[in-house]
């Protein structure tokens, strides 16, 4: 105790013995001692408390100042030996009579600070547990529901601390929470004052420190951190198997305001100090097709695992997935994942887009971003101007611009950037590299196109200006709005999206001649566009899943092909793919070659023509454990069906040795290509030369559509292609190089309707 400490004791009870005497002295020894210790250890200790409350009110108020004016940093911010004599173990603190605990998401009990001068219990800590955030009453009324301080854990040694203010507008924080946050080991930092004192950090318990009257606790914490210019972001960790580094998850990381900025351009997200650990909701996704087909669709490409993923306009965040091992010099190439879905859905949370295994097993970041879709995201507003309209792909430039600034907080280098797509990802690829002319500095040095592209088109797209203005009918505006888009501002999400899909009005991206030129053929052809590196390619059997319910090819090429299929044309056609009968298989096969193939091998000749280094894959395998709904549609090399071998994403259930080497290779070609686009993925550039042979004998399904016959008119010269998969009836697990002609003669059927659609 004090009084003992102090030698007082002693001299006191000898002036009480010369008082009273010696004898009675002797007898009244143990009350005395107990009475003066109790007398003393009181005054003592209220004269400490005073003494010390005096230093330490003095030495935190000249922190705060500094701490309250920016341009000063609190280097020394408490020295404990110079001001306590003794530092105690939390363990021999006071008998505790209680036990809070923690649980993974925050701390189960917020105990005001006014109840915690007499500390009595005791806290233990969940070495798993993640940093609590509490409320903002929490903070003597704080401004913002976010940490007091921050403190990076290199920067405690020795006491020796850089606090960072969140404008909290709090003059002194000595009686409320103070959290701070690291991620490095903090064993002897030490802290005081009367207050509850939080130190988190990722690696095991380090030590609990009591002084005074304050718990001081130091903790484990949650995760990764990268510290951004507008905060620190805490990520989690994964372990793959067999992988030389584990892979730091930054989930859910904004890029851009949401709401209230619906139909409005993306803004720069402000304060970022977040817990980024989980996916955020898709942007409102919109299923434009007949009621009986929307299940259908969601199925395949929305909610593959079943559980469809929670919508909001608030869903302007990516996804980074870094290995946790120090980077190379100049930092590590980064993949930017753009996903399909038509411009009308899709998310970045969907678990066959998870970054990890390319991460862990190819030693790149991988990026993957929400953008917002259909009327949210290209509404065709004659009110809104039109370089505004494009607001998805707006999205996208934003997510772009937030890698150029940030990624090297996570290793990577904002020069090495590839952007890669799938369906509606490989169209916005292509909208990049046609709206970034020669000679300028884009974004990104390599781009790859999975079964989409934005030149040579199908069809038509025409404007939808008319559904814009259906839709504002079909809600009632402008009704007191004054205007239509001052109504759908106001109008509620849901009954927007309701009315979109029980409509099925699509809405279609505009030509404003910066996220999107006029006429992408004609930019391409005169060498006007980013002259990077391109991958891209189709896969054999795109068309099975979109021609589900159809038999009958001839009818279907008169609704397909409306006006400009005249007789002659569907003749044609019908004798071109006799070899796959009237029905479903001939049908998906033209829908296949027409929609994806042929505009992937026109585009991939005439970037080649241009000098530009280009490489096409033709992607030809099918396995039991992709097939969608158990396999009941028997849909083969479909859409999107490579998505799982690109990521190492496909179920781990019946895998064959084939899909688990197939996946291996493509994953690591698409690596490769991004670490040195100018070398390649592994095989021959289009336009080398390479001696290719055109397949002949019978057709069969599992020859994954490859044209066998003679009919259609074979594109000239030779270009190399790579079979990703199976060439014909043999398996294989890596490219096969052939002569575009063996899989696409009949694609000369459709240059002239790929023209006459030119113009956006």
């Amino acid at each position: 105790m004090a009084a003992r400490w102090l030698g007082l004791r002693p001299a006191l009870r000898r002036a009480i013995n010369a008082t009273i005497g010696a004898t009675l002295g002797a007898i009244l020894d143990p009350l005395l001692d107990a009475i003066l210790d109790a007398i003393l250890d009181a005054i003592l200790d209220a004269l400490l408390d005073a003494i010390l409350d005096a230093i330490l009110d003095s030495v935190l108020d000249s922190v705060l100042d500094a701490i309250l004016d920016p341009t000063v940093e609190a280097k020394h911010f408490i020295s404990l030996e110079a001001t306590y004599s003794a530092i105690y173990p939390a363990k021999e603190l006071r008998e505790p009579t209680s036990q809070l605990s923690f649980d993974e998401q925050a701390y189960t009990t917020v105990v005001p600070a006014n109840e915690l001068r007499e500390p009595s219990s005791q806290l233990s800590v969940d070495e798993a547990a993640k940093p609590a955030f509490f409320p903002s009453d929490e903070f003597n009324s704080c401004s913002k529901p976010s940490f007091h301080i921050q403190a990076r854990g290199a920067e405690l040694k020795r006491s020796e601390v850089r606090l960072r203010l969140f404008a909290c507008g709090i003059a002194k924080w000595k009686t409320s929470w103070i959290i701070i946050r690291c991620s490095r080991d903090l064993s002897g930092r030490y802290f005081s004052g009367t207050s509850w004192i939080f130190i988190c950090s990722s690696r095991e318990l380090s030590g609990r420190y009591f002084q005074g009257t304050s718990w001081i606790i130091i903790c484990c914490s949650s995760g990764p951190t990268a510290t951004l210019g507008c905060g620190t972001v805490t990520g989690t960790t994964t372990s793959l198997p067999a992988a030389t580094a584990t892979v730091n998850k930054f989930l859910g990381v904004p890029f851009a305001q949401s709401p209230p900025r619906r139909f409005s351009p993306p803004q720069k997200y402000g304060n970022c100090n977040i817990e980024a650990k989980a996916w955020k909701p898709a942007c409102i996704q919109q299923f434009v097709y007949p009621q009986a087909e929307q299940a259908f669709v969601k199925g395949v490409f929305n909610s593959p695992g079943g559980t469809p993923p929670v919508e909001s306009e608030d869903c302007l965040y990516l996804n980074v997935y870094a290995p946790s091992s120090p980077p190379p010099a100049g930092g590590r190439t980064v993949m930017f994942w753009i996903y399909g879905g038509g411009l009308q859905f899709g998310t970045a949370g969907q678990p066959g887009y998870d970054g990890s295994s390319f991460a862990a097993y190819e030693d790149v970041i991988v990026v993957t971003t929400n953008y917002r879709t259909n009327v949210f995201g290209f509404a065709t507003s004659p009110e809104i101007p039109i370089t505004e309209r494009n607001l998805g792909f707006l999205d996208q430039r934003a997510a772009l611009e937030w890698v150029q600034e940030n990624i090297a907080a996570f290793g990577g280098s904002p020069e090495k950037v590839t952007i890669f797509g799938e369906s509606a990802g490989g169209f916005s690829v292509d909208a990049l590299l046609t709206s970034y002319p020669a000679g300028s500095n884009p974004p990104f040095r390599a781009a790859i196109m999975e079964s989409g592209q934005i030149s040579y088109n199908p069809e038509a797209r025409p404007s939808t200006v008319p559904q814009w203005n259906q839709l504002a009918a079909l809600l009632g505006c402008p009704g007191n709005y004054g205007s239509n888009l001052t109504c759908l501002r106001a109008a509620n999400a849901t009954a927007i999206k309701n009315a979109i899909e029980m409509n099925i009005l699509t809405f279609n991206p505009v030509a404003d001649n910066i996220t999107l030129v006029s006429n992408p053929i004609q930019m391409r052809l005169s060498g006007n566009i980013a002259r990077i590196p391109v991958l891209e390619g189709s896969n054999a059997q795109e068309g099975r899943v979109f021609a589900v319910g159809q038999n009958n090819l001839t009818a279907y090429l008169q609704s397909f092909l409306g006006s400009t299929g005249t007789p002659a044309v569907i003749n044609a056609l019908q004798s071109a793919y006799a070899a796959y009968g009237t029905g479903y298989t001939a049908i998906s096969q033209l829908f296949t070659e027409y929609v994806f193939q042929c505009p992937s091998a026109l585009h991939a000749n005439a970037t080649a023509a241009l000098g530009i280094p280009t490489w096409r894959y033709y992607y030809n395998a099918s396995f039991i454990n992709l097939q969608p709904f158990n396999n009941a549609f028997n849909l083969g090399v479909y859409h999107s069906s490579e998505i799982g071998l690109v990521f190492g994403t496909y179920p781990p259930v019946n895998v064959t040795t084939q899909e688990h080497a197939l996946s291996k290779f493509m994953s690591t070609a698409w690596a490769r290509f991004a670490r040195n686009p100018n070398a390649g993925p592994g095989w021959n550039a289009v336009g080398t030369g390479m001696e290719g042979q055109v397949l002949v004998g019978a057709m069969s399904e599992a020859e994954g559509g490859i044209y066998t016959g003679a009919n259609g008119t074979a594109l000239t010269g030779s270009w190399d292609l790579a079979v990703l998969g199976n060439r014909g009836d043999a398996l294989g697990s890596g490219a096969t190089v052939i002569e575009q002609g063996e899989v696409d003669l009949r694609c000369g059927l459709y240059t002239a309707a790929y023209e006459r659609n030119a113009v956006i």
